[in-house]
Parts: C-alpha cells; structure tokens; sequence
C-alpha cells in the first residue's frame, strides 16, 4: 500500500541554543533582537513570526519547539509565553508544538487541551503519550525501525508520525513505505519528487 506526505517543514527560523554566541535562554528580548541572521535580517521575535504567518493566506503552518531548559520551571514558562501569544493572535489552527522535554509536552497540552503537539525524544509508544494528551510522535527513522508497529498503533489512537530529519532520497522512501505522515528535510525539493512519483502510481 503506497503512502504519500507532504513535508512537515524544509528550514529553521532558529534552532540552536546559542546564536552568535549569545545563550538565548539567559538572554535579554534586547540581546536577541540585537543579532543578525546569515541572509543580513534582524533576528525576529515570535511574535513578529506570527504575524507573517497570519499575513500568510497559504496552508503554511508553523512548527514551534520549545527547548530543553536548564531549569524545567523556565521551560513551563517559555510553553505558557508561547501558547498565550499564539491564542491572543487567534492562530490555534495554524500552529502544532514540538519538544523533546516530556514535561514541556504536557505543560503545552495543559495550556491547550486542542493544540496538537508532538514528542521528539523517542522511546515512547503511542500508547504512553496518548493519555497525556500528546497526539504525534515525532522521532528518529531508527525510533521507527526499532520499533515498527508504532505507525499503525499511532494511526489507531488518530495520533501522527513525523520522522526528523532524513535529506536522503533513500530514507525519504524508507520511511514513506513504512507509512509515515510527514517528513522533516532539508531536501524538499527531493521529497517532493518522491510525492509526486507516489501520487502518479496511485492514479
């Protein structure tokens, strides 16, 4: 049974823990502003993110993670700050959350019973995280190997699978024949030509 996904994202706004130097999470909103991305722009704060995407009248929807804090209290903090920003713009259905922190997951499930947000660490079955409200696992391809009945429990439970992040058009296929939802690469260009070769023998 062929199976075909849309890729889940194909770049980062931010990704690491410190840019430039400067460790965000003990950075004032100031410090951040102050830094400078490769393409010569300012680093943009979430909420001028949301706004793009709320200017934005295109399927795109936006992947937040929240991090690992040092401190797990911070890390409530930054999923409450997050999840009150994104209500207060009206965006509930053009945002899902990400974290690899299973205490982060379940603070932003708390804060928004509706939000779909997804676990990154691996090593937890469908099974584990559906009670906490966690509806997507979001895992390594070897989370997915390792364990290969989770894609159909996760479909069971109406939960998803995203797998992170494979570039090889080898892995892309892989993992779309295993059966999961979506993708994360930094080859889209690839995993859309493996979708529309999918699309093309499903006609």
């Amino acid at each position: 049974d062929l199976h075909s996904f849309p890729t889940r994202r194909s770049s980062d706004l931010n990704h690491d823990a410190t840019f430039s130097g400067v460790r965000l999470e003990t950075s004032t909103s100031a410090q951040c502003k102050a830094l400078t991305l490769s393409n010569g722009e300012k680093m943009p704060m979430l909420e001028e993110f949301l706004e793009m995407v709320k200017a934005d009248d295109g399927p795109t929807k936006l992947i937040i993670e929240i991090k690992t804090h040092t401190d797990a209290a911070q890390g409530r903090a930054a999923a409450d700050s997050a999840v009150n920003m994104v209500k207060r713009m009206g965006l509930e259905d053009r945002v899902e959350y990400i974290a690899f922190s299973l205490d982060i997951c379940k603070r932003l499930v708390e804060d928004d019973p509706n939000a779909w947000v997804s676990y990154l660490n691996g090593g937890m079955s469908p099974e584990q995280l559906h009670p906490y409200g966690i509806m997507g696992l979001d895992y390594t391809a070897a989370n997915y190997r390792n364990n290969p009945t989770w894609v159909a429990s996760a479909r069971a439970l109406g939960m998803t699978t995203d797998v992170w992040t494979i570039d090889s058009e080898a892995e892309i296929i892989e993992m779309n024949n295993m059966g999961i939802d979506y993708v994360t690469t930094n080859n889209p260009v690839g995993a859309a030509k493996i979708l529309k070769y999918y699309e093309s023998m499903q006609e």
